[in-house]
């Protein structure tokens, strides 16, 4: 069974990933400056029944579950900034660093031409994970049983590669990250 967030933990985690995986607070006062992003971040936090500038952000998550959360449910459309806040944290679990780069479909910038930024990124998630630079190794990720892993004709056809480290085994504790886990704190 897999480990669920306390209230607490999850209200944060919620709130953070329903205004968009906002980086910190800094990252809410540039929005604030444009117009159009001050009415979605206005929005957002009325829904929460607070001010813009009081909305959860990433740096202000308080548990590697929470990352993790997130992370799970992240919109890729935005880039990479969000992931980026995510990986950075104090808090960052392996487990959570191979979602971002599974989910993030890391391979993909494994060719020379790739964007410098996305290359560097999923670049990073591979020397930390290798090297043992996370703050933890307790949450697991099975890129396998989340059928993440492309196909050997993809690969193969668009001259991609991943380091198979990626796929070793070093921990079983799964992380709750669908918001029906956790029906019950919404109501």
């Amino acid at each position: 069974m897999a480990k669920r967030l306390t209230r607490d933990q999850f209200l944060r985690a919620f709130e953070c990933s329903e205004a968009g995986a906002i980086a910190n607070p800094e990252r809410i006062t540039e929005w604030l400056a444009d117009a159009d992003m001050a009415d979605v971040l206005t929005s957002i936090a009325a829904e929460f029944a607070k001010a813009p500038e009081q909305l959860q952000c990433i740096n202000q998550l308080q548990s590697m579950e929470e990352l993790h959360y997130v992370a799970a449910n992240l919109n890729w459309d935005d880039g990479i900034t969000a992931a980026q806040a995510i990986i950075n944290h104090p808090l960052c679990d392996a487990g959570t660093a191979l979602l971002l780069y599974w989910r993030g479909q890391g391979y993909w910038y494994s060719k020379p031409d790739s964007p410098a930024a996305e290359k560097q990124f999923f670049a990073d998630i591979i020397e930390r994970f290798s090297n043992n630079r996370f703050a933890s190794y307790r949450i697991a990720y099975d890129a396998v049983g989340e059928m993440m892993l492309p196909s050997l004709k993809e690969l193969q056809q668009n001259q991609l590669s991943f380091p198979g480290i990626l796929l070793c085994q070093y921990s079983t504790m799964q992380v709750a990250v669908y918001q029906g886990d956790y029906d019950q704190y919404l109501n």
